[in-house]
């Protein structure tokens, strides 16, 4: 994700995370799909390639039917790794959603100088962004 993150600047980029809900609180992310090569972005905001990241899923379900989408991760190049007012509208967009998520959403943020902050965040029982415990493992 970092090495992504580093070939992407000046712009954003980002993807989906996929893996097993654990809990309420907390999941184990085994999987991140790239933006794709059709991805639109700026150094303020990207828009996936919808396409790619679908077929990548669907490739990953094959292999395990367990696989959940579990929310999106993307880059703030240069920038704090906290949700912008446009990250906070996202999360509630996509919570409010049918079946996106069976808890979180999760928004893991990559920010900083050299990319090296990493901060992952959901939606609180009452829809406050919160710090949120995710475990990144795997490809």
């Amino acid at each position: 994700m970092r090495s992504a993150t580093l070939r992407a600047i000046p712009v954003e980029t980002g993807g989906v995370l996929v893996g097993h809900q654990l809990g309420r609180n907390s999941a184990i992310a085994t999987h991140l799909i790239d933006a794709g090569s059709r991805c639109i972005a700026t150094p303020s905001s990207f828009e996936p390639d919808y396409g790619h990241q679908q077929s990548e899923f669907d490739r990953l379900y094959l292999v395990d039917k367990e696989l959940t989408y579990l929310g999106d991760w993307h880059s703030h190049p240069g920038g704090a790794s906290r949700p912008s007012r446009t990250d906070r509208e996202m999360l509630e967009g996509i919570s409010r959603s049918s079946s996106k998520a069976e808890a979180g959403p999760y928004m893991l943020i990559v920010g900083g100088r050299n990319m090296e902050d990493l901060n992952a965040f959901a939606l609180s029982g009452r829809g406050a962004v919160q710090r949120a415990k995710l475990r990144l493992i795997g490809g």
